[in-house]
């Protein structure tokens, strides 16, 4: 997870604060973003992922796309793109808290995004989404993970 997290953050840092320089639009650094972590996801974090595991596929929970073909590289686009604007949908809902609670004038940005937590938040939705999406879609016979062993 921690491999997730330097690369989420590491994409905001060079592609997220590169692009507010030239670019004045949300919607464009946010598909942008939404982008470049979806390649990334299936070019990188997944072959070291894959790279990582031994026979019994440690790290097939931590994937959501799990196969290697041009489908599972469009679907990890896809992804990072629903993952991206969800982050963007985060840090609008908080800042719109923050003025609220605050008595702030609307156009302030009290929460601003920076690699750090751009890279926690985006872990974290990765993770929930992630665990959600395996748990709804498990197979009957599977069974859930039992702390007990």
């Amino acid at each position: 997870m921690l491999i997730k997290f330097w690369f989420y953050g590491a994409i905001y840092y060079f592609v997220g604060w590169g692009l507010f320089l030239t670019s004045s639009d949300q919607l464009d650094v946010t598909v942008a973003l939404g982008l470049v972590i979806g390649a990334v996801n299936d070019l990188a974090i997944g072959r070291i992922f894959r790279g990582m595991e031994t026979t019994r596929l440690e790290y097939h929970p931590y994937m959501m796309v799990r196969s290697i073909s041009v489908l599972g590289f469009f679907c990890n686009i896809a992804y990072g793109v629903l993952l991206s604007f969800l982050v963007a949908y985060f840090y609008h809902f908080v800042n719109l808290a923050i003025i609220a609670l605050r008595h702030l004038p609307e156009t302030t940005v009290p929460f601003g995004a920076e690699p750090v937590l751009y890279g926690v938040f985006m872990m974290l939705f990765d993770m929930a989404l992630t665990h959600l999406v395996h748990f709804v879609f498990r197979k009957k016979e599977e069974k859930p993970c039992d702390s007990t062993r």
